[in-house]
C-alpha cells in the first residue's frame, strides 16, 4: 500500500515527465532547425565565394580584351606620330609617353594576372603557381616555390588553393615583412591528398606587437581564408621554433 510519501512522488512524476519530454523535444526541433540553417549558410558563403571566382574572371578578361586593346592602338598611333615628325622636342615627348604606356601596359598585365590566372584557363595549375610566387615577389621579399602537381585535383579546389595562398602570401607580405617564404605543394594521387607548406623565418621583435593585435582582431581576408579551409576540407598545423614559422595544409583530392 502507497503512503503519503510515494502519491506525492508519484504525482510529481506524472507531472513533470510530459514537460521533461516537451522540452526536450524542443531542444531536438532547434537543433535540426540550426543544423539545417547552418548548412544553408555555408552553402551561402561558399556560393557567394564561387561567384567571386567568375566575377574575377569576367573583370580579367574585360580588361585583357578591352583596355589592353585600347592601349595598343594607342601605342601605335604614337608610334606612327613619333616615326613621322620632325620635331626634335615632340619626338622626346613621344618617347617619353610610349615608354610611361608601355610601363602601364605591363602593370596592366600583372593585375590580370593577379585577378585570373591565364593559365588556370588552360589548365596548367603548376606553372600558374609558379608565376604567381616570381610576380609576387618584391625587393623586400623573395619568395621561393616548389610545385609538383600531376593535375588530378578538381578545377573548384584548385581556385580555392590558389586563392588561399595568394591571399596568405599578400598578408605575409604586408604584416610580416620577412626576407624570404618557402611554399611547398605536393599533390600524392595515391595517398589522395594534397599537400601545402608555408614556412617562413620569424619575425623581428619589433613588429611582435602589431602582429598580437593582428591576430587578435582578424579582419576579412582572415574569414575569407576561414571560408577557402572549409572549402578545401582541409587540415590546418602550425609549428614553431625559436627562429620559424611553418603552416601546413592537407585535404583530400576529391
Amino acid at each position: 500500500m502507497l503512503n503519503s510519501g510515494d502519491i506525492l512522488l508519484t504525482e510529481i512524476f506524472y507531472l513533470l515527465f510530459p514537460a521533461f519530454l516537451i522540452t526536450l523535444t524542443i531542444l531536438g526541433v532547434a537543433y535540426l532547425y540550426l543544423k539545417r540553417f547552418n548548412r544553408i549558410l555555408q552553402r551561402y558563403k561558399h556560393q557567394k565565394i564561387h561567384e567571386s571566382e567568375n566575377e574575377r574572371k569576367r573583370i580579367a578578361n574585360d580588361l585583357h580584351d578591352f583596355v589592353a586593346i585600347k592601349l595598343l592602338n594607342i601605342k601605335n598611333q604614337l608610334q606612327i606620330t613619333l616615326d613621322r615628325t620632325q620635331d626634335e622636342s615632340v619626338k622626346d615627348s613621344l618617347k617619353e609617353g610610349i615608354s610611361a604606356l608601355n610601363q602601364f601596359h605591363e602593370e596592366l598585365r600583372f593585375t590580370v594576372e593577379f585577378i585570373y590566372p591565364r593559365d588556370f584557363i588552360i589548365g596548367k595549375l603548376d606553372e600558374s603557381f609558379l608565376r604567381m610566387g616570381k610576380e609576387m615577389s618584391n625587393s623586400d621579399t623573395s619568395i621561393i616555390m616548389d610545385v609538383e602537381f600531376v593535375n588530378e585535383l578538381s578545377k573548384d579546389k584548385a581556385h580555392q588553393l590558389y586563392r588561399y595562398l595568394q591571399e596568405s602570401l599578400a598578408n605575409i607580405i604586408s604584416h610580416r615583412k620577412v626576407e624570404k617564404i618557402y611554399i611547398g605543394i605536393f599533390e600524392d594521387e595515391e595517398e589522395n591528398h594534397v599537400e601545402l607548406s608555408i614556412s617562413y623565418p620569424k619575425i623581428h621583435p619589433q613588429e611582435i606587437k602589431s602582429t598580437k593585435n593582428l591576430l587578435k582582431y582578424p579582419g576579412r581576408g582572415t574569414t575569407i581564408l576561414s571560408e577557402r579551409l572549409k572549402i578545401l576540407k582541409a587540415k590546418e598545423i602550425i609549428n614553431e621554433s625559436n627562429d620559424s614559422y611553418k603552416l601546413t595544409l592537407s585535404f583530400p583530392i576529391r
